[in-house]
C-alpha cells in the first residue's frame, strides 16, 4: 500500500464533510472518496436551520446548545476556505389562520424571550398584507458551497477521491486495517457515511427512507429576504429565484422528481402565495431517516475497524457539527466505556429492542388469513391499514376509521401508491364501529394517542377506546386478535392504558400479553395483545 490514514470516510456529503473537518481538527489524517453524484440528499437539501417546527410550533430541548455549537463551526470553515458560506438571519412564518396565529402566541407566551416576535408584511410587493411571526435565532447554511469547496480543499492535499466504491468487494477488512487495493490505501478505520446507499456491513440502514421534492420557481414582485415558512418553505436565491419545499414520501424512494411532488408544494405555495408561479426547474433525493428519526453513530457489532456516521435527518445542517465531534471523541478515546444512545446496535431486530410497532404486526400476523375482515380502529398515517391490507389479500376486507381528515386523506394515499383496494375507510370515531361491521372480525389494531404530524391536541380518550374494544371484542371470532399500542407521554395517556388493561383484566375466553417498550418507563409506550381463545371443539 502507498499511503495509510488514520481515516476513511465512504460518502462525502453534510456528514462525512463535517467529519472530515472535525477529523482534522483533532490532528486525524483522513481520505474521503465519494461518488460525486449530485441528486444525493446534501446536495439537493436547502441547508435551513429553523428553529420552531412543525404544525405545533415545537423546539428541541438542546437547540440552543446545537446551533451556538453550528455556528462557531460553520464560521470557522469560512475563515479556512476563505469564502462565505454561513447566513445567519431570522425566519418569517406566516398564518393562514387563527389556529395558527394561536399557537404562536402561545409558543411565545412560553418562551419568554425575543426569539418569537410578531410579523406583518407583504410577501409581494403587490399582495395582500399577510400576518406572520418572525423566529430566531435561524440561519442558512450553503450546502452546494460548503461540499464543493470542501472537496476541491481536501483534493489539492491528495485527502479527496472521485470513487464508485463497490461494496463489499472493493474494501478488504482485516483485524489490524482495512485496504482499499483500488487506491493503494490503508486504513485504520473506515467511516460510512452513504446517505440512502444501501450498506452490506450495516443492512437496513437507513430504516424509514423518504424521498423529498424541491422546486425552483419564478414570482412577480416577490420581496421577501428572509426564509419564509408554513406547510413548505420558501428560501430566495441570489439569483432571484426561490426555492420550495420540501415534501415527504416513503413510497416511492428514489432521485425521482414526481408531477405528485410538484403539486403538492404548488398547492401550498398557493396558501400565501399570489398570482402566477413558473417552475424554473424540479430536483428530488432520497433522506436517510430512521423509524425513530434519530441518526446512526458508531462502530459495527463484529467487524471494529468499520463504523457508521448516518441519519442526521431534516435537522442535519443543525446537528451535524455536534455529532461528528461526538464521533471524533468516541475514537480518541475508549468506544466501549462510553454509553452510546445513537448505535447502530439498537436497530437490532431483537424481541427486545424492536419497535413495539413492528412487534404487533408481526404478532397479529398470526391471527390474520386471507379473506377475512379485519379493522384498524385509529388509521393514523396509514401504515397498519396497508399492512392489515395486504395481509387479508384482494379477497379481504379492511375498515378504518379515523376522526381527522388529515389522516384519512394520509391513508388514502398511501393504500393507492401500494395498490391496496380492499379498504373501506370512514371518518368517523373507532365508537361507529358497530354502525359498520356487524362480524366476524378476525383481527383488529389500535394504536392510541395523536397523530404523528398532525394536530397533538385531538386524541384518543380512555371512554371512547373502551367503547370500541367492547364492539370490537363482541365481533370477534374464535383465535382472533386485538393489538392496542398505548403512548403514555402525552396529557392523558397514562390514564387511557390504565382504562385499557383494566378492561383487559375483565374479558373471559381470552389470553392478555403486555409487552413493555425498553427502557421501562413510566411514560413509555405498552403493547397490549389479547387473544380470543379457540372455542372448544365438540366431542
Amino acid at each position: 500500500m502507498n499511503q495509510h490514514t488514520n481515516n476513511l470516510i465512504v460518502g462525502q456529503g453534510l456528514a462525512g464533510t463535517t467529519l472530515a473537518w472535525r477529523l482534522l481538527a483533532a490532528g486525524q489524517s483522513t481520505v474521503l472518496v465519494d461518488r460525486a453524484e449530485t441528486a444525493t440528499a446534501s446536495r439537493v437539501a436547502a441547508g435551513l436551520i429553523t428553529p420552531w417546527t412543525g404544525r405545533r410550533m415545537t423546539q428541541s430541548g438542546d437547540y440552543e446548545e446545537n446551533w451556538n455549537e453550528a455556528k462557531a463551526f460553520y464560521r470557522t470553515i469560512e475563515y479556512r476556505l476563505a469564502q462565505p458560506l454561513f447566513t445567519e438571519q431570522s425566519m418569517v412564518r406566516v398564518f393562514v389562520n387563527r389556529s395558527e396565529e394561536v399557537i404562536y402566541q402561545r409558543r411565545r407566551t412560553e418562551s419568554r424571550s425575543d426569539a418569537l416576535e410578531q410579523w406583518s408584511g407583504r410577501l409581494q410587493s403587490h399582495g395582500q398584507v399577510i400576518q406572520g411571526g418572525r423566529m430566531a435565532p435561524a440561519g442558512r447554511l450553503d450546502v452546494t458551497r460548503y461540499l464543493q469547496a470542501s472537496s476541491e480543499f481536501f483534493s489539492d492535499r491528495s485527502q479527496w477521491y472521485q470513487l464508485n466504491l463497490s461494496l463489499p468487494d472493493g474494501l478488504l477488512v482485516h483485524d489490524n486495517q482495512v485496504l482499499l487495493p483500488e487506491l493503494g490505501l490503508s486504513a485504520d478505520r473506515v467511516i460510512f457515511c452513504q446517505g440512502a446507499v444501501r450498506n452490506p456491513w450495516f443492512e437496513g440502514i437507513p430504516n424509514n427512507p423518504s424521498r423529498g421534492d424541491v422546486i425552483n420557481v419564478q414570482l412577480d414582485n416577490y420581496q421577501m429576504k428572509e426564509v419564509v415558512h408554513h406547510s413548505i418553505w420558501l428560501a430566495p436565491e441570489a439569483d432571484g429565484s426561490l426555492t420550495a419545499g420540501a415534501t415527504y414520501d416513503w413510497n416511492f424512494v428514489k432521485n425521482t422528481p414526481t408531477a405528485a411532488g410538484r403539486r403538492e408544494i404548488l398547492k401550498a405555495m398557493s396558501r400565501f402565495i399570489e398570482g402566477p408561479v413558473r417552475v424554473r426547474y424540479q430536483t428530488a433525493a432520497v433522506r436517510p431517516t430512521m423509524k425513530d428519526y434519530r441518526p446512526v453513530i458508531g462502530q459495527h457489532g463484529v467487524f471494529k475497524r468499520l463504523w457508521i456516521f448516518n441519519g442526521l435527518g431534516s435537522r442535519g445542517v443543525l446537528v451535524a457539527p455536534g455529532l461528528a465531534q461526538r464521533l471524533v471523541e468516541l475514537f480518541t478515546g475508549e468506544p466501549e466505556s462510553q454509553p452510546n444512545s445513537l448505535s447502530p446496535d439498537r436497530l437490532k431486530q431483537t424481541e427486545e429492542n424492536r419497535s413495539l410497532t413492528e412487534i404487533a404486526q408481526t404478532r397479529i400476523s398470526e391471527a390474520i388469513r386471507q379473506g377475512q375482515i379485519v379493522v384498524d380502529a385509529t388509521v393514523g398515517n396509514g401504515f397498519d391499514t396497508s399492512f392489515l391490507a395486504k395481509k387479508v389479500g384482494k379477497r379481504g376486507l379492511v375498515y378504518g376509521f379515523d376522526v381527522q381528515t388529515q389522516a384519512i386523506e394520509s391513508t388514502r394515499r398511501r393504500l393507492k401508491a401500494r395498490g391496496c383496494h380492499n379498504v373501506e375507510l370512514h371518518q368517523q370515531s373507532h365508537t361507529d364501529i358497530e354502525r359498520h361491521i356487524s362480524g366476524p372480525v378476525c383481527a383488529a389494531m389500535f394504536n392510541l394517542g395523536y397523530l404523528p404530524r398532525g394536530d397533538h391536541s385531538i386524541i384518543t380518550k380512555a371512554d371512547t377506546t373502551v367503547v370500541a374494544l367492547e364492539q370490537i371484542a363482541d365481533r370477534l371470532d374464535w383465535g382472533g386478535m386485538i393489538t392496542i399500542l398505548a403512548y403514555r407521554g402525552h396529557k392523558g395517556g397514562p390514564e387511557e392504558a390504565t382504562a385499557v388493561e383494566s378492561w383487559l383484566q375483565e374479558q373471559g375466553d381470552c389470553t392478555v400479553e403486555r409487552i413493555d417498550s425498553h427502557p421501562v418507563k413510566t411514560s413509555s409506550p405498552v403493547l397490549f395483545i389479547l387473544t380470543k381463545v379457540d372455542k372448544p371443539s365438540r366431542r
